[in-house]
């Protein structure tokens, strides 16, 4: 046995091995850092959801306390109304309101009719 050649050998398969080990480091680190990529990725995602819920569930709470006063203010408002203005004057101003409607559409067709009445004056004159 030529242990000279032997050895040789063994130094190329060596080598060749070493290569192939490096190759494979490299594909590994690549997806190692593409990996630490995604989880920075997912864990920005992550970060902005939790901080997206938060800020979800302060509106909600806030809308929940507006809807509180709104209601609070309706009911005070209709409070107010029957103090200030009872339901019988507020029928009666509407009553009222209704009237003067109807004597201002009916002065307006008066006018118009009084108008055309001095038009055939005019035309027969």
């Amino acid at each position: 046995m030529d242990y000279k050649a032997l050895y040789e050998q063994s130094q190329k398969e060596n080598e060749e091995l070493k290569k192939q080990l490096d190759e494979k480091q490299e594909e590994l680190n690549e997806e190692s850092q593409q990996r630490l990529k995604n989880k920075e990725c997912w864990m920005s995602v992550k970060d902005k959801y939790w901080e997206v819920r938060k800020q979800n569930d302060e509106l909600k709470k806030e809308n929940e306390r507006l809807e509180r006063l709104r209601i609070t203010f309706i009911n005070r408002y209709g409070e107010l109304k029957k103090i200030v203005c009872p339901d019988s004057q507020f029928q009666d101003h509407k009553r009222i309101r209704e009237g003067c409607l109807k004597l201002k559409e009916e002065n307006e067709k008066l006018n118009s009719f009084i108008n055309e009445l001095k038009v055939n004056v005019v035309k027969l004159d």
